[in-house]
């Protein structure tokens, strides 16, 4: 890249709950830099998590907001681009018929990325922190990477991965396991105390152990809402 040129970069995020569109401008006298952020809320999870597919009207929605996404891109005459979609499209029995569909109606490419390819971005992220992450890894911190289609609990020790699973507790897959149940407050809350409880003292049984952890790092969509919703009552 000569010096003072210029490109832009779009990077679509396909989630369980969301649409996500960064416009980025690159330069080699400034470095990446976001210029625009665009989110639809659209909860593409809950028809696969409950339902196994994506359902038609699900699918209109995704191809109208992912043509303005698209639209976008164009004003700001974008270089190049990438679109992945997560855990609700890749687990969607009619995953290709949709992603068909968003070619021919948006004009844009989607990859489905793999559980490890998503978690791998999310802990680069966490690693471009630098000195501040290699420090806490040097003893007993766990990495909660939350989403709305699952959580992988990563243990590092030592500097390096000690272990990492995938567990079924993403928020929306929960909302759905539960939503059959009487709409009493207190039963549905026992029963997602229950289902969490097992899972987390699965995990602490098999891989845990004896390890002390120090430090909880939280990353990831429904992790990052989390925290809005924290800040907000917090005002």
């Amino acid at each position: 890249m000569e010096k003072g040129d210029i490109r832009y970069f779009a990077a679509i995020d396909v989630g369980s709950f969301e649409l996500e569109l960064g416009i980025y401008e690159i330069s080699a006298k400034t470095g990446i830099k976001r210029v625009d952020y665009i989110k639809h809320t659209i909860a593409l999870g809950s028809d696969t998590y409950k339902y196994g597919k994506i359902s038609y009207e699900m699918i209109d929605e995704l191809c109208d907001v992912l043509s303005d996404f698209k639209k976008i891109m164009k004003s700001y005459r974008v270089d190049d681009y990438k679109a992945y979609a997560t855990s609700a499209m890749r687990e969607a029995s009619n995953n290709m018929q949709v992603l068909d569909q968003i070619k021919v109606r948006a004009g844009i490419d989607i990859s489905i990325i793999s559980n490890s390819e998503q978690r791998f971005i999310n802990y680069m992220s966490i690693d471009a922190k630098g000195e501040l992450f290699e420090k806490y890894i040097r003893s007993g911190t766990a990495v909660a990477d939350v989403g709305f289609g699952s959580m992988q609990l990563t243990l590092y020790d030592n500097g390096a991965i000690q272990s990492t699973q995938n567990l079924s507790l993403g928020v929306l897959r929960l909302r759905e396991m539960v939503e059959e149940i009487d709409n009493i407050t207190e039963k549905k809350h026992n029963v997602l105390t229950e289902l969490i409880d097992n899972d987390l003292n699965t995990f602490k049984k098999i891989y845990l152990k004896d390890k002390k952890v120090k430090t909880i790092i939280g990353v990831g969509e429904a992790a990052y809402v989390y925290v809005q919703i924290y800040e907000s009552r917090r005002q």
